[in-house]
């Protein structure tokens, strides 16, 4: 799997592939996302923003091409609010056992000086008659299907996750795998034991109560759909495995695909902070006067849990509790290099100060900072300081926040003299949603309205609309 970021002339996709075996054949199911943010739109006739990009897959084996598809992905949005979903194209290339070499070419035809994306990779087939296990299947969402297609396994039509990160947003884990030849090595009648857990990638050690333990019996083909609750999975890095034992518990078979996790609901409590050894971290250089002040700054970034500490305890905690906690915040985050990433906030706080902070408030503090702390920079930006009869404004975009695509948020500035410009609106779950944003953001000139009227008419020269749902 890999993940192509080749510049802004350049479709942005995630590619991934997986190996399986079939009665005709083994395959190579191919996976390729493209990233909606990265590829331009035009609007057709009747004003539908549209996307053309050229995808071509390549399967050679000693430099010879031995397979190749090649096809053009268009989205299907209906009107233009739609969100720019990420387009996915799925393909499987039917191959003998061997060495191959996988090569990919995605261009955005809509974009006249976008240059090609390119993707390699060398992938070895070797399926035989021994028990073996496919490779797994990272799965985003399935359903029962009762007609066989290209795409579907084992009775499921199933989109695959091509991302091997769960960030905050995934509570589940969801995966596919299938067993092969149980029935040649143990017979028809023969039974196996199946086992399937999360395991830490450092320490090699099942992750809490997060496996799976069944009987099987034999069959040519054994097919698993299988889903793990990861609400409570701390972050870090972990496998997750699949194992084949016999009747003596012996492991006759294995696979193992790691994945990333980033959890943020640990509980920070006090007594826990009281066993965090400090010895040689980071907090070591941290000035004691600004303690309190580092833990203020992580606010738009916190969990509900850390923002109840941080109000109702931090005027008791001791210096050494509020190193602890620090410390503790960011080893949550990034549990090998916990520095690194307090650095990188630092480095971002310091920016929002200069960008966004008054004479009253810090820069976390405003609607600005904490979204920009909290999201990152958007994508773009339309600042409108004297439009119509509407207060200061200012427009953000965003690609993509988390698993969410194309969202906005509306700031403006209501007193004209702080630079202060708070939230009005933002169609990301979780963030202000204000209906009635535009009539709210022309109250500079126009008071009272029709409460009920969440789109009035735009004015001459009002380009809300213009630049709410067509950013780019």
């Amino acid at each position: 799997m890999a993940i192509c970021t080749l510049g802004y002339t350049q479709a942005e996709a995630t590619i991934g592939f997986k190996k399986f075996d079939s009665p005709s054949s083994p395959f190579i199911e191919t996976y390729i996302s493209i990233f909606s943010g990265s590829i331009k739109y035009i609007p057709n006739d009747l004003g539908v923003d549209r996307c053309k990009i050229e995808i071509l897959q390549m399967l050679k084996k000693d430099g010879k091409i031995i397979d190749f598809q090649k096809i053009v992905l268009e989205n299907k949005g209906v009107t233009t609010k739609d969100l720019y979903n990420d387009p996915l194209h799925l393909h499987r290339f039917f191959v003998e056992n061997g060495n191959y070499e996988y090569e990919v070419e995605i261009l955005d035809l809509f974009n006249e000086s976008a240059q090609k994306t390119t993707y390699y990779e060398e992938i070895t087939v070797d399926f035989n008659d021994l028990i073996t296990i496919s490779d797994i299947e990272l799965i985003d969402s399935f359903w029962k299907s009762d007609k066989a297609s290209k795409t579907s396994k084992s009775g499921f039509e199933m989109v695959p996750l091509v991302s091997d990160y769960f960030s905050p947003e995934f509570d589940k884990i969801a995966y596919y795998f299938e067993i092969y030849n149980t029935d040649k090595e143990l017979g028809e009648n023969g039974k196996y034991v199946l086992q399937h857990f999360i395991e830490s990638y450092e320490r090699g050690v099942i992750a809490g109560s997060f496996n799976k333990l069944s009987k099987e019996k034999s069959n040519p083909v054994n097919a698993t759909l299988n889903i793990f609750e990861i609400g409570t999975l701390p972050t870090g890095n972990y496998n997750l495995v699949v194992q084949v034992k016999n009747k003596d518990n012996q492991v006759v078979a294995e696979k193992k695909l790691r994945f990333q996790r980033l959890n943020l609901l640990n509980d920070l409590n006090t007594e826990n902070l009281k066993d965090v050894n400090l010895a040689g971290q980071f907090t070591d250089r941290l000035s004691m006067d600004s303690l309190d002040e580092f833990i203020y700054c992580l606010r738009p970034i916190s969990t509900q849990i850390e923002k109840k500490i941080v109000d109702g305890q931090l005027d008791d905690m001791t210096d050494t509790l509020k190193l602890q906690y620090i410390y503790s915040f960011w080893y949550n985050r990034n549990t090998v290099t916990p520095e690194k990433d307090w650095n990188a906030y630092k480095f971002q706080v310091q920016q929002v100060q200069l960008k966004f902070g008054t004479r009253i408030k810090k820069g976390y503090q405003t609607d600005r900072g904490r979204i920009f702390l909290k999201y990152g920079a958007p994508n773009t930006v339309h600042d409108q300081r004297s439009e119509a009869n509407s207060y200061p404004y200012q427009i953000w975009h965003y690609y993509k926040i988390g698993k969410f695509n194309n969202k906005r948020f509306v700031f403006y500035d209501r007193d004209l003299v702080t630079n202060d410009y708070e939230l009005l609106h933002s169609d990301l779950i979780g963030e202000i949603q204000n209906f009635h944003w535009k009539i709210d953001l022309k109250r500079r000139s126009t008071k009272g309205g029709n409460v009920d009227d969440v789109n009035p008419d735009p004015e001459f020269g009002d380009r809300t609309d213009d630049l709410f749902y067509k950013p780019r």
